[in-house]
């Protein structure tokens, strides 16, 4: 089976990682042949980097993977009705879009959609190198710009009794702003990264807690389950996170001080959580999901 990935993206982010992380799944798999198309120079030089056979995309590169592919599967509206329309024209291509948006789109009435949820799409190289420290530590993960409630989540962690130390990772226009206003706080005690964090899931994995706030546009709280595979226990009252954090059993689902502070001061409970938030990140590993896939396709 031939199948082609259509990522006309110039950078990756949202769903553009779990994407290329299924197209490296789905390498793996006997007689299987995946194309990527991507603009993007970064996607092109990680796909190469990955060992992904990924070209630049461009009206001639579809037409020439329509014609030979099997099944091409997009993301956006855009790619779709573009995707289609060369199938309709080829006749023997299937168009499937994975719904990652959490929204459907028109073209949906004439395609199957397959739910990414289900497949999952945390990979194996997400995992930190780092111990934990006896201390508690925790963390905010976020791009830092409005729309985020990151004010609202940072005044009610200020009715912490507990003695913490919160590291802000993430950049945005946001961020002089924050460490004006809270830098100077003493519980918690909050610690703001100058630079971009460049091995990021080594910091991850030195965490004990994530305080979630609202999630961005692509709806993936990706965040969340690369904190689970990290075994760091989640806080949010996010809705679309909430598809991940069961109350008491993987997370929290309260950015409430008081409950909180109930949270982190009960050790047992804490380690509980992270290890069943694991056990749920090691069910969505790419690699037992790719298999999955080719049956809904097939």
């Amino acid at each position: 089976m031939r199948i082609c990935i259509l990522l006309p993206y110039k950078k990756i982010t949202g769903a553009v990682l779990p994407m290329i992380i299924l197209a490296k799944g789905l390498s793996g798999v006997k007689d299987v042949d995946t194309t990527v198309l991507a603009k993007g120079k970064k996607i092109i030089d990680f796909c190469d980097k990955e060992g992904i056979n990924c070209q630049e995309f461009s009206f001639v590169s579809l037409i020439k993977e329509s014609l030979s592919s099997d099944v091409i599967l997009t993301l956006r509206s855009s790619d779709t009705f573009k995707a289609l329309i060369l199938a309709f024209i080829v006749g023997n291509t299937k168009v499937y879009r994975l719904n990652f948006y959490d929204k459907r789109i028109f073209f949906d009435k004439f395609i199957k959609v397959i739910e990414i949820d289900r497949l999952g799409w945390i990979d194996p190289t997400f995992i930190g190198k780092k111990a934990k420290s006896k201390r508690i530590s925790a963390c905010v993960v976020s791009r830092l710009k409005p729309g985020r409630d990151l004010f609202l989540m940072f005044d009610e962690l200020r009715g912490l009794k507990t003695r913490l130390r919160v590291f802000i990772i993430g950049r945005g226009e946001m961020l002089d702003h924050l460490k004006k206003q809270y830098a100077g706080s003493v519980n918690p005690r909050y610690v703001f990264f100058s630079k971009r964090v460049k091995h990021f899931f080594d910091v991850l994995s030195c965490m004990d807690v994530m305080f979630y706030p609202k999630i961005g546009s692509d709806k993936s709280a990706r965040s969340v389950l690369e904190a689970f595979i990290n075994k760091v226990v989640v806080f949010t009252t996010d809705f679309y996170a909430l598809r991940y954090v069961d109350h008491l059993k993987t997370g929290a689902v309260s950015l409430n001080s008081k409950e909180i502070d109930s949270l982190l001061n009960s050790p047992s409970l804490l380690k509980k959580m992270a290890l069943n938030g694991y056990r749920k990140a090691q069910t969505l590993l790419i690699e037992k999901r790719a298999k999955e896939l080719l049956k809904d396709i097939s």
